[in-house]
């Protein structure tokens, strides 16, 4: 359910979507989302009523969730490495589980060295990989959207789609990535 965008707004309908209660206060940090597709997280000052109008708790889309673990803040890579989708050894310096997303194997979701960039590859024929998926979202984050992709390729030698961006600063540490579809 939604909140209203206008109009009255309780504390018992805030509670009864989002269920922490009716004290603003322990609202904070809580993730929202739009029926647009937006998403947030309430703010860790002063909380108003306000904020709550049009949020709901849970996304109006379909994602799939992963566990992103990032071993190192300078390179920080996630993959999987399978005979169907070759191509290069980005050095195995985290993880990235389930390591499928919709069938696909993901081959890496990682930073690349020396220009901050974050690239999700996708392995499996072009015509595939091409509208699977709408946005990538680190939560807590930042959110990339596919069509907002700096560079995008597909390999045929190693049968793999590919997404980069820029990536915003990402310790290490472990990571809920969403891919929404």
């Amino acid at each position: 359910m939604t909140l209203p965008t206008s109009g009255a707004l309780s504390m018992s309908q805030i509670n009864a979507e989002f269920g922490r209660g009716t004290n603003l206060n322990s609202y904070r940090g809580t993730t929202w989302y739009t029926d647009a597709g937006a998403s947030g997280t309430f703010s860790s000052g002063t909380i108003s009523m306000s904020e709550f109008y049009g949020k709901r708790l849970t996304s109006p889309e379909s994602y799939s969730q992963h566990t992103f673990v990032s071993a190192s803040s300078v390179f920080t890579y996630g993959y999987l490495r399978s005979t169907t989708c070759l191509g290069e050894d980005v050095g195995g310096q985290g993880s990235f589980s389930p390591a499928t997303y919709r069938s696909m194997p993901v081959y890496a979701f990682y930073r690349n060295k020396g220009n901050n960039d974050l690239s999700f590859i996708l392995c499996g024929n072009r015509a595939n990989a091409d509208s699977t998926f709408k946005r990538i979202e680190i939560v807590g984050v930042a959110t990339y959207q596919r069509t907002g992709a700096k560079n995008y390729y597909y390999d045929s030698y190693s049968d793999s789609t590919g997404w980069v961006w820029g990536l915003a600063t990402l310790q290490t540490g472990t990571w809920t990535v969403r891919i929404y579809y």
